[in-house]
């Protein structure tokens, strides 16, 4: 088993979220934008790795949140977009959040002048998917340097599918043979094969208009693998089996997971193994989970400096199975 280690991916924040960043908040600047505004749950990793990053690039970040069950991870989300100046917004149910998401916009263009550059949840465009079909490239780097041989799968968490669609779209165009094994941890709304094709073909449309010499793709239904069985009742609520993962791997290598998505993931390819589908197989875990400790930034922070919306993740217990101390 080899580790992808994105958890080290920025020396502020860690995690998938980092390199489709760097193109998103890159293009928010050539555009000359003040402000983003992007999507996710109430600790959505990726609204808090938008919120550190465009903090240090002198961005002002909007978070457009609904709610998730509580864990220990969420309220240090909460706070370190809160420390990153991130303005936050908690909405109750899905439905409401478009009318929130026009008033806000609306709100901002009156302050600013111009509308906030808008990220989608998880950073899933096809700018944002360059890069990870950079991240494809820079494995194939590392193989051909000879710290890897060729995985024959990577397994990985898919959330918004922009980590797993850009390997994807990266491989093909490598004619690498290693197949992309995503275990679904949202809503079939977020995961699903129709999304998928259609995050490939925009990509790809993209980087072959800007450079012609990247080659015209396309992928079939067949090639995308989504496995949902590892999902357990909803988004956010931690499995048994995932916390089982999340603790092996911490005793046997010192890595640290969460419950939410690495926990599941990872539970995929340990149920694989059990199974004997990977004998001889050359296995890649893909670490998507920020590592970087930002304790020293929130621990002084007081909850009740949050809008109020957000003070019940700080009140209320957090889900049974979260085991973390915190």
């Amino acid at each position: 088993l080899y580790i992808k280690l994105d958890n080290l991916s920025g020396n502020e924040y860690g995690g998938n979220k980092v390199r489709k960043l760097e193109f998103l908040l890159g293009r928010a600047l050539y555009d000359r934008h003040k402000e983003v505004m992007t999507f996710g749950c109430a600790g959505s990793n990726h609204a808090t790795a938008t919120a550190v990053y465009a903090h240090k690039l002198g961005l002002r970040s909007i978070s457009m949140l609904l709610p998730q069950p509580n864990a220990h991870s969420v309220r240090n989300n909460l706070l370190l977009s809160f420390w990153s100046n991130a303005e936050l917004h908690h909405y109750e149910k899905m439905s409401d959040l478009p009318a929130g998401v026009s008033r806000q916009r609306q709100l901002h263009k009156q302050q600013t002048g111009r509308f906030p550059y808008q990220i989608p949840a998880g950073g899933s465009s096809a700018v944002g998917l360059c890069g990870f079909v950079n991240a494809a490239f820079e494995l194939k780097e590392q193989i051909d340097a000879g710290a890897i041989p060729e995985p024959d799968r990577i397994y990985l968490p898919l959330g918004t599918m922009g980590t797993a669609v850009g390997l994807m779209l990266g491989f093909k165009a490598l004619g690498m043979r290693t197949e992309v094994v995503g275990i679904r941890v949202t809503s079939e709304h977020f995961v699903n094969k129709p999304r998928a094709l259609e995050l490939f073909r925009e990509t790809n449309s993209l980087l072959h208009k800007l450079d012609p010499a990247f080659p015209e793709l396309d992928i079939s239904a067949d090639e995308i693998v989504v496995r949902h069985e590892f999902f357990g009742e909803k988004y956010g609520l931690y499995t048994e089996q995932a916390l089982e993962a999340v603790g092996a791997i911490k005793e046997t290598e010192g890595i640290m997971l969460e419950g939410t998505y690495t926990g599941k993931a990872l539970a995929g390819l340990i149920s694989d193994v059990e199974s004997g589908a990977l004998e001889d197989a050359v296995v890649m875990f893909w670490n998507t989970y920020n590592s970087v400790d930002c304790s020293d930034k929130i621990n002084s922070i007081d909850y009740h400096r949050l809008p109020p919306q957000f003070h019940r993740y700080f009140e209320e217990e957090v889900q049974p199975l979260d085991r973390n101390t915190g």
